[in-house]
C-alpha cells in the first residue's frame, strides 16, 4: 500500500467518522472480542509503521497520530493517555500538540475525572499555540470546556477574558461580559468586574435564560457603583428616626436628604420594579406639604429574610392615604464601609397584598 493510500485511508474512514474531531463524542473503551482485539493490533501495526514514513506532512502525520490514539484507547485509556503525552514531550515543536493534549483532556472529561481535565485545558492554553482541527480552534474549544468546569474563579475570569477578546465572533458577547463581571466580582476585583457589567448592558438585546430581568438589576448594580452613597446608614433604627422626624416637622428638604439618590422606586405591590412607571418623576415634598397630616407606624414590619423592612404611612393623600417606605440592607461587598448598611429605596402606594 502507497503512503497517499494510507492517507487516503485515514482522511476519510477515520477523520470524518472516529479521528478525532472536536464535535463528536469522545470515544468509550470497550471490551473486545478476540477478533476485533486482532483487528485493532492489525490496525495500530499498520499505522505505526506509517508514522516512520519520513515524507508525511505535518497534517498527515496528525492523522496517524490520531488513529494511533483512537485504536489504544480501545485497549486501555491509560495506554492512549501515555502514547499522547509521550508524543509531545518527545516532540515539543510539532504544531498539533494542543489537539493531542485535547483528546486527553476529552477523555478524562467524558470519564467523569474533571479536575484531571481542567488541568489539561489548562495545560493546552498556557503552554501550546492554538492550532485548527476539522476547521476548529483547539483553543477555543478548550476555553469553553475550561470555563463550563469553573474549578478555579479567577482562572475563569481570564479563560473569559480570553475567549471574548480572542473568539468574539463565536459567542454571545453579552452573556460572556455578564458571567466575566460575576467572576470577576467573585474574586473581589471590582473596578474590571463593574467595567464587564458595563460591557453587558450595551449588549440590550442579550437574554439570560431564567433572568428576564437581568439588565434592570445590573443597571441598579452599576448606578449604585457610581453614585456618592452618602444617603446610606449604617444603623437602620437611626435611619427610620431621622425620617420620621422629618415626617413629623414635615420639614420635605430634611426629608429628601434620606431618600436614595439612586434607582429609587415608588409604585404600587402590584407593578414590576422594571416597569418605566415604578419611578414617576412625582413631587414627594408637593404631597409633605399638602397633607394635613402624615402619621407612622410605631415599629417597622420585616421581610422574613431580615433584610428588608418596611415602615407603614398614612395621610399622603385622599385618594391613596396609605404609603409603605421601603428600606433595605445594601449587599455592596466592594466598599466594607457600605456592605451591611441601610438605605431608603422606595415606597408602596396601598395596602399591602
Amino acid at each position: 500500500m502507497t503512503r497517499r493510500n494510507v492517507f487516503f485511508i485515514l482522511l476519510v474512514g477515520g477523520l470524518l467518522t472516529l479521528g478525532g474531531c472536536l464535535a463528536l463524542e469522545p470515544s468509550k473503551s470497550t471490551a473486545g472480542t478476540s477478533s476485533s482485539d486482532v483487528k485493532i493490533t492489525r490496525e495500530l501495526n499498520q499505522f505505526y509503521t506509517e508514522l516512520q514514513n519520513p515524507d508525511l506532512t505535518p497534517e498527515e502525520l496528525a492523522v496517524v497520530i490520531d488513529q494511533i490514539a483512537k485504536y489504544t484507547q480501545l485497549e486501555s485509556h491509560a495506554k492512549m493517555v501515555s502514547f499522547l503525552n509521550n508524543r509531545v514531550s518527545n516532540y515539543p515543536d510539532d504544531p498539533y500538540n494542543a489537539y493531542y493534549l485535547w483528546r486527553i483532556a476529552d477523555s478524562f472529561e467524558d470519564r467523569g475525572n474533571s479536575q484531571s481535565a481542567y488541568q489539561m485545558y489548562y495545560r493546552i492554553l498556557r503552554n501550546y499555540p492554538d492550532v485548527i482541527w476539522q476547521n476548529q480552534s483547539v483553543h477555543f474549544v478548550s476555553l469553553l470546556r475550561a470555563i463550563n468546569l469553573d474549578q478555579d474563579t479567577r482562572l475563569t475570569a481570564e479563560f473569559l477574558q480570553q475567549l471574548i477578546h480572542r473568539f468574539p465572533d463565536s459567542v454571545d458577547l453579552g452573556a460572556r461580559y455578564l458571567q466575566l463581571a460575576q467572576a470577576l466580582e467573585a474574586i473581589g476585583e471590582y473596578p474590571r468586574a463593574y467595567d464587564a457589567y458595563e460591557k453587558f448592558l450595551t449588549f440590550e438585546d442579550t437574554v439570560i435564560p431564567g433572568k428576564p430581568g437581568i439588565h434592570y438589576l445590573i443597571r441598579e448594580k452599576v448606578a449604585f457603583y457610581h453614585s456618592s452613597k452618602t444617603w446610606i446608614d449604617r444603623d437602620l433604627d437611626a435611619l427610620v428616626r431621622n425620617i420620621k422626624n422629618a415626617l413629623y416637622y414635615k420639614n420635605g428638604w430634611s426629608l429628601l436628604r434620606y431618600q436614595a439618590k439612586v434607582n429609587f422606586f415608588a409604585m404600587t405591590w402590584y407593578q414590576e420594579r422594571q416597569d418605566f412607571n415604578a419611578r414617576p418623576d412625582f413631587e414627594l415634598i408637593e404631597f409633605l406639604s399638602q397633607a394635613k397630616r402624615i402619621t407612622y407606624a410605631s415599629e417597622l414590619e420585616f421581610a422574613s429574610h431580615g433584610n428588608e423592612a418596611y415602615l407603614r404611612t398614612g395621610g399622603w393623600s385622599p385618594r391613596i392615604p396609605t404609603w409603605f417606605l421601603y428600606f433595605r440592607k445594601i449587599d455592596y461587598p466592594a466598599d466594607p464601609q457600605v456592605h451591611g448598611s441601610w438605605e431608603w429605596a422606595g415606597i408602596y402606594f396601598g395596602e399591602a397584598i
